[in-house]
């Protein structure tokens, strides 16, 4: 009985997993790119004091 439970379950397992390593990847990703965007804009805004 036990066995048939885990088999059924965990295919449900690996895709909760696969979401949640999805969002964690997707939320790096998007802090990266503001990080970026922020450093990006920063320079620019030195460039326009300079000039």
């Amino acid at each position: 009985m036990t066995a048939i439970v885990g088999i059924n379950f965990f295919p449900y397992l690996v895709v909760g997993n696969f979401i949640i390593v999805k969002k964690l990847y997707h939320v790096r990703l998007n802090t990266y790119t503001l990080e970026e965007v922020r450093q990006k804009t920063e320079g620019r805004r030195q460039k326009e004091r300079k000039g």
